[in-house]
């Protein structure tokens, strides 16, 4: 889509680059509490859904330990369970919803590529042509 988008590679890869990073920040497990602008644009990043995919299929049933210096007053562990690490993170949600929705915005971008390149070419080969005549 980039490289439609702008005549210089090097250029569309950085930009790509620059927003995968971005998304990569914002996708769940660096940043917690973020801008809403960074929230909005993470409902649009799949990344998002593939973290939040992930971490449920992964941490689902895990038990963690801890040693005698790391244990709260009470002698239990400060995380103790996969689940209370997807409620730290606020990715306690349904793995299978995310899946649907990581594979959902993966078409909406392809589609939205594929128009876009289609616009270009369609609005190229009309230049060509009318310069022809």
């Amino acid at each position: 889509m980039f490289n439609t988008l702008f005549n210089h590679t090097g250029f569309a890869v950085n930009i790509i680059s620059i927003l995968l990073s971005v998304a990569q920040v914002i996708a769940g497990i660096i940043s917690i509490d973020m801008p809403r602008v960074f929230e909005i644009f993470n409902y649009l990043s799949p990344t998002k859904y593939a973290v939040a995919a992930l971490a449920r299929f992964s941490l689902d049933g895990v038990a963690f330990t801890c040693d005698e210096l790391q244990r709260l007053p009470d002698g239990r562990c400060i995380i103790e369970t996969g689940e209370q690490v997807l409620d730290l993170y606020d990715l306690n949600v349904d793995g299978v919803k995310n899946l649907i929705a990581l594979a959902g915005t993966v078409v909406v971008y392809r589609l939205v590529a594929w128009i876009l390149l289609r616009l270009v070419r369609t609005r190229w080969k009309s230049l060509v042509e009318s310069r022809r005549k």
